[in-house]
């Protein structure tokens, strides 16, 4: 199961709150949305930026894989996730060199072919970021070789948190003030 890395809870802001409250089912789900998608793609560009400051993707696959996913549960709540996402494994050109290391050359569409070079062999293989992201950001041991973590998802949480939370709280309050308007036209429209 995943692991909650960020959360936000609002507080303070009371008038905000009430008309979060006030608010019926199926509107506040859609200003829960949206605001949540705004916020999300702050910490996806955030996230895609780590990738390429850490040098940790030479293929470019683990850094075009990132993006999120809004859902919404059965009792209502909104949440959102960010990460890797599926169907993104791409068909990259490696050369394998005697000892079994691998040297990525550039990510394409290539069939299977394989060709001997000075170094190596030159072989299109499968990278699938979902499989591999969650190593890169916690380390791994490989027999009695540790590989250390290189976090860019946690960094860029961190990074953009503030302006989270900010485009959260602007989000919710600019979306309460939308839908109390498109309910009370609503109302003025059934009274007439």
């Amino acid at each position: 199961m995943a692991q909650r890395a960020f959360s936000v809870e609002m507080t303070g802001d009371a008038e905000l709150l009430k008309a979060l409250r006030e608010l019926p089912g199926r509107p506040l789900r859609r200003v829960l949305r949206s605001t949540f998608a705004k916020a999300a793609r702050l910490v996806t560009k955030a996230a895609k930026e780590q990738i390429t400051q850490l040098n940790i993707s030479t293929s470019g696959t683990l850094r075009k894989s990132i993006g999120h996913r809004i859902y919404t549960t059965k009792r209502g709540d909104v949440g959102v996730v960010i990460g890797p996402r599926r169907r993104h494994a791409r068909r990259v050109s490696v050369i394998k060199r005697k000892r079994g290391k691998k040297t990525s050359l550039k990510a394409g569409k290539s069939r299977g072919s394989v060709k001997e070079l000075s170094g190596g062999v030159l072989q299109s293989v499968v990278r699938n970021p979902t499989r591999y992201a969650h190593l890169i950001e916690r380390g791994f041991t490989v027999g009695k070789v540790q590989v250390a973590a290189r976090p860019f998802m946690r960094r860029a949480f961190a990074s953009s948190k503030g302006t989270v939370r900010a485009k959260i709280s602007e989000g919710l309050r600019v979306g309460i003030n939308r839908e109390a308007a498109k309910l009370a036209a609503k109302q003025r429209k059934r009274a007439l």
